[in-house]
C-alpha cells in the first residue's frame, strides 16, 4: 500500500508521487517485495515518500517491517541520472563507503538499497564534521574506479565556459599551470552536505550519486571546501584546518592538500566573481 501520510521533504510532484509510482512501478510491488525479504508476499508492502524532484522518487520501502530505499528514476532527466547512479554504487559495492545496493532494473529505471537509520552529521561541532568528510573523500577517491589523465588545472579549469572567472584572479594561471593533474577519477560531482549519512553506530556514508562523473583526482574535495565555507563562514578557518586534516591523514595516493587546498581557493573565488564586471581579483590567502 502508499502511505497516506508521507514524510515528505521534497517540494515537487509531491501531491502525485502515488501515481507516479502505481505509474511506473505498480504491476512489480511483488517482485520488489520478494527481492527485499525473499518472500512473494505483498500485502504488507508499504511506500513512504523521502523526497520527490522533476527527475527521481525517493521512498523508504517497508514489507513486513524489513526496510528498503527505493529510487526510481521517472522524470526527463531520469535515464542519465539512474545510469550513473547505479554504475556509481556498483562500483563501489565492497567500499563500505556507500549504502548496500540490493537491486535495479536498467528497464525500469529504479534502485534499491538497504534502508539507513542516521543520527545528524550536521549536529556535531563544524570542525568534527569538516574532518570526517574530509577522510571519507580520501577514502572514496582510493577505492573509486579511476584512470590517466594528463595535463594541469589550469588548462582543465580554463575549459569552464561559463561560472568560473579564472581571468579575473590575479596568480590563477601561474598557480594553476603548476598543478598537475594526477588522473580522473569516479566523482560524486555534488558537494552538499546533506548527501553524507551517519549511521547510528557512527559510519560514514555517501548517497546521491546523480551527477557522479569521471574528474580529475581531488574534484570532490575542492567542491567540498566551498560547501564547508557557504555552511559555516563563521568558522571556515578552523574548519578548513579540520577538514584537510581529515583527508590528508587518510589520503594514500599523490595528491598534495596544500595544492588543493590552493586550486579550491582560488576556484572559489573565481565562482564567487563570474557574475561580476570585468575586474582582477586577489586571490584568497
Amino acid at each position: 500500500m502508499l502511505d497516506d501520510n508521507p514524510d515528505a521533504t521534497g517540494t515537487l510532484y509531491n501531491a502525485d508521487w502515488k501515481d507516479r509510482l502505481r505509474h511506473q512501478l505498480g504491476f512489480c510491488f511483488s517482485q520488489i517485495a520478494e527481492t527485499l525479504t525473499g518472500q512473494t508476499n505483498d500485502r504488507n508492502v508499504k511506500f513512504e515518500l523521502v523526497k520527490a524532484s522533476s527527475r527521481s522518487l525517493c521512498l523508504k520501502l517497508n514489507v513486513d517491517g524489513k526496510l528498503g530505499f527505493l529510487k526510481l528514476f521517472d522524470g526527463p532527466d531520469g535515464p542519465a541520472a539512474f545510469f550513473r547512479e547505479k554504475m556509481s554504487l556498483h562500483s563501489m559495492l565492497d567500499s563500505g563507503l556507500v549504502p548496500g545496493l540490493l537491486a535495479y532494473s536498467d528497464e525500469l529505471k529504479f534502485i534499491l538499497t538497504e534502508w539507513v537509520e542516521t543520527k545528524s552529521l550536521l549536529d556535531a561541532e563544524p570542525s568534527h564534521t569538516a574532518f570526517r568528510i574530509g577522510a571519507w573523500l580520501a577514502a572514496f577517491d582510493a577505492a573509486a574506479p579511476a584512470e590517466l589523465a594528463s595535463g594541469n588545472w589550469f588548462g582543465y579549469l580554463s575549459k569552464f565556459k561559463t561560472g568560473v572567472a579564472l581571468s579575473q584572479i590575479v596568480e590563477a594561471k601561474s598557480v594553476l599551470s603548476g598543478i598537475p593533474l594526477c588522473g580522473r577519477v569516479l566523482s560524486r560531482n555534488d558537494p552538499a552536505l546533506h548527501n553524507y549519512l551517519q549511521t547510528q553506530n557512527g559510519a560514514l556514508l555517501g548517497c546521491d550519486f546523480e551527477q557522479s562523473r569521471m574528474r580529475p583526482r581531488g574534484w570532490d574535495y575542492i567542491n567540498g571546501f566551498g560547501a564547508l565555507i557557504e555552511r559555516f563562514p563563521a568558522k571556515s578557518n578552523e574548519v578548513l584546518e579540520a577538514y584537510s586534516a581529515g583527508f590528508a591523514r587518510s589520503h594514500c595516493g599523490a595528491l598534495i592538500v596544500d595544492e588543493l587546498n590552493s586550486i579550491a581557493r582560488i576556484l572559489f573565488c573565481a565562482r564567487a566573481v563570474a557574475s561580476q564586471p570585468e575586474r582582477e581579483a586577489q586571490p584568497w590567502e
